[in-house]
């Protein structure tokens, strides 16, 4: 069995295998496969880089065959502090310092987002709309997982069989087709927002990977099981990936990779799963984390789960990052096509989602409101529409394709 590992060019010796195609401007030096001579590592340092993806041999774990009625046995591995990994001085950011944070939120809502609170459950029963998840059911489950996240950061024990549970009620209440919507409705702790973003990550990638539906589950429990280790993490080390310093890089890489051995030891899923789920912290263009792969070398499930991360991320507000709302989410990862995404990867959820997600509302260019109902795949910005009077009451359907006088001015969002 093989692992990838970044290895300090430095550190390098010969005869270690390349994990990844080292690239000068446009031109391949060496292939991913290749075997490491003394004259290729002088030439990668030479190159000023720092690290390399090296590929190497692992003890295959041994099998356990549970007689029926029993749970495999667990190894009994201790769960790596990551809480350790910042200052002293500076808590996780599921802690009690930061568990009670008010995030942004105003104070009167303006005239057209007070109206989609009150009448957003009416008009999209009268648009023939459905939620994606029973709210109560949602709201349960948030519950359950932000519970989970707590004991784990408090206890530092982790839950696998609670979070499982969550996971798999989660993937059996997912609903998706052209009738169906995501609520995007903002939180107000910021406390609350791990388990809020894992889950409406799940949905989107539920909703944008309709043909992984038999796998589903193990994958959502797989990625909810990775986004615990975030209840560890210093506070310092919530934000993305490229707003980091070097020293921030390797304190989130080398945690992240102590978490993700000790998961793999627990056979809490398929260890290949677990490997193309945990590949989700990749970019495109290489300059993600743990490995620094890019382009072809990440997984098709793993780039899918940090394109569905990376829209969630911005829907909900932090005491520091006001929200977006789903067209403001939707542009930024259109502008990471091609750097931190793949064009193909970013069209997919483009197509699922649409730049105006049904069940969202919206306010004309001639300042009337209007539900989006339905997608136009040939013209995303103009979807079909039902319109909303001044007093929250659903009128006609317009399709937005077919006109050229009416368009969408802005989204309204949702609380």
């Amino acid at each position: 069995m093989a692992d990838v590992v970044r290895v300090k060019v430095s550190e390098l010796i010969a005869g270690q295998q390349l994990a990844q195609d080292i690239m000068e401007g446009d031109q391949v030096l060496l292939r991913k496969g290749s075997l490491l001579e003394d004259a290729h590592i002088r030439r990668l340092r030479d190159l000023k880089l720092a690290v390399v993806a090296i590929v190497i041999e692992t003890t295959e774990l041994e099998t356990i065959t549970p007689e029926v009625g029993t749970v495999p046995a667990k190894h009994e591995v201790k769960l790596p502090a990551l809480e350790e990994l910042g200052d002293e001085d500076t808590p996780s950011w599921l802690s009690a310092e930061s568990f009670n944070l008010s995030v942004p939120r105003p104070r009167e809502l303006p005239a057209a987002e007070h109206l989609f609170a009150e009448r957003k459950e009416e008009l999209r029963q009268a648009a023939g709309l459905s939620p994606m998840v029973d709210p109560q059911v949602d709201a349960e489950i948030r519950s359950g997982l932000h519970a989970a996240f707590m004991s784990s950061a408090v206890h530092h024990e982790i839950n696998l069989d609670r979070i499982d549970e969550l996971a798999v009620r989660l993937t059996d209440s997912l609903s998706g087709g052209d009738h169906a919507y995501i609520e995007y409705t903002d939180i107000t702790r910021f406390g609350q927002l791990l388990a809020a973003r894992s889950i409406l990550s799940s949905k989107v990638f539920g909703y944008s990977q309709p043909g992984e539906a038999n796998g589903l589950a193990q994958q959502v429990r797989t990625h909810l099981a990775l986004a615990n280790a975030f209840a560890f993490l210093p506070h310092s080390l919530d934000k993305p990936v490229t707003r980091m310093d070097e020293a921030e890089r390797e304190a989130l890489r080398d945690g992240m990779l102590s978490y993700y051995r000790w998961l793999r030891l627990q056979r809490f899923v398929d260890e290949k799963l677990l490997e193309t789920v945990f590949l989700q912290h990749e970019r495109f263009d290489g300059s993600g984390f743990p490995y620094g792969l890019s382009g072809e070398m990440i997984p098709l499930v793993g780039h899918s789960w940090a394109i569905a991360n990376a829209y969630c991320n911005r829907l909900y507000s932090r005491h520091d990052t006001p929200r977006a709302s789903p067209r403001e989410a939707i542009d930024d990862v259109v502008r990471e096509s091609g750097r931190a995404f793949s064009s193909s990867g970013v069209n997919r959820l483009l197509k699922a989602i649409g730049y105006y997600p049904n069940g969202s509302m919206v306010q004309l260019n001639n300042g009337q409101m209007a539900l989006i109902v339905r997608q136009n795949q040939n013209a995303l910005l103009k979807p079909a529409v039902m319109l909303v009077d001044d007093n929250g009451e659903p009128g006609a359907e317009l399709d937005l394709q077919k006109t050229d006088s009416s368009f969408i001015a802005r989204q309204v969002l949702e609380y």
